[in-house]
């Protein structure tokens, strides 16, 4: 369960330390989240215990993605986290073009969350992502042969945002921008998550700048 206990232990700070006029999550597709968030107010209450709120989740997760989410199966934290930060229909659009800017077309992502996955990219670090918000693709333009690229168009600010560096080397950036609009909105970065050993560790970052370290094992 140490990909649960993990990803909850970053939320749940990165909870605390959310600013009071964030109340809900309008742009995440389902309920989970925002019942997760409630069941941490509760947590903060001394009414529940993050383990109950890890055992709700999982439940809720079996249920709504069986296949993904077998009980007694591991869980990743990509996996976890694409379920919980899912947006709902057109909060994210895929913007195809290729570099003379020929063929370019927005389509409505089929399956769309707040986590962006950088497998496959030559982005090293985050801020070099938002630089494009987008990748190359293996379609060719028609026109000229070069790669088309793809580019993430938000429409609504997330709060949270993940982002998945399946392997290799990464450097770490404490504040990116993202361009929502033709505004560049600022994201701070609140917790690492890396895995090794085959156990995930986290580290959190509170708003004093100080780093705390969560190890399920000791």
């Amino acid at each position: 369960s140490c990909a649960y206990d993990t990803v909850l232990a970053i939320l749940y700070n990165a909870w605390l330390d959310k600013p009071s006029s964030v109340l809900a999550f309008p742009e995440l597709s389902n309920n989970l989240f925002p019942a997760v968030a409630g069941m941490f107010n509760q947590v903060n209450c001394s009414q529940e215990r993050l383990t109950e709120v890890r055992d709700y989740m999982r439940q809720e997760l079996c249920v709504q993605r069986p296949n993904d989410f077998s009980y007694g199966e591991y869980a990743s934290v990509s996996g976890i986290l694409d379920a919980l930060l899912g947006c709902t229909n057109g909060q994210i659009n895929l913007s195809y073009s290729c570099p003379a800017g020929h063929c370019t077309s927005i389509v409505s992502a089929s399956h769309a969350s707040f986590l962006v996955s950088l497998e496959g990219t030559a982005s090293d670090s985050v801020e070099a992502w938002c630089s494009s918000q987008g990748s190359e693709t293996r379609r060719l333009c028609v026109v000229c042969s070069e790669r088309i690229l793809v580019r993430q168009v938000h429409t609504y600010p997330s709060y949270f945002i993940a982002f998945d560096f399946v392997a290799g080397a990464v450097n770490i950036d404490r504040k990116v921008y993202l361009d929502i609009h033709g505004t560049d909105v600022p994201y701070h970065l609140k917790g690492v998550i890396y895995h090794g050993r085959s156990h995930f560790i986290g580290r959190y970052i509170d708003r004093g700048g100080r780093i705390w370290v969560y190890d399920g094992m000791s």
